[in-house]
């Protein structure tokens, strides 16, 4: 298998993931993301190494596009407080705009495997 086919498998076994995560929030599976996929668990599990492997990258997915998000807020003109205020605002309208992310990564992935508590804290 070429190279981008394997990284375009892979990117579309995330989509899949993060479509359960959304949907399921902290409930999402390992069985569930694979149903959705229309893949088995051995597939996921080839492509992402072991369960931490996949909680990792979609961990990366996520806190890349909050930490573009609060990058911006820290450039907000105003003084301390003016950044203060919108970096924190980015931050709850992240978890507004996409609470089963919120918390799938913080009630299932971070607990479960260490690895992700770490790239989410």
């Amino acid at each position: 298998m070429a190279a981008t086919s394997v990284l375009e498998r892979r990117a579309g076994l995330l989509a899949a993931a993060d479509r359960v995560v959304q949907r399921e929030g902290s409930a999402a599976s390992m069985n569930l993301i694979a149903a959705e996929a229309g893949i088995t668990k051995p597939i996921l599990y080839r492509h992402f190494g072991d369960k931490s492997g996949l909680y990792r990258a979609l961990a990366a997915r996520h806190t890349d596009v909050l930490l573009e998000r609060l990058r911006a807020a820290l450039l907000t003109r105003g003084g301390l407080a003016a950044r203060t205020r919108a970096t924190v605002d980015a931050y709850l309208t992240a978890i507004e705009e996409r609470p089963q992310v919120y918390r799938f990564l913080v009630q299932r992935a971070a607990v479960e495997e260490p690895d992700v508590r770490g790239d989410v804290e």
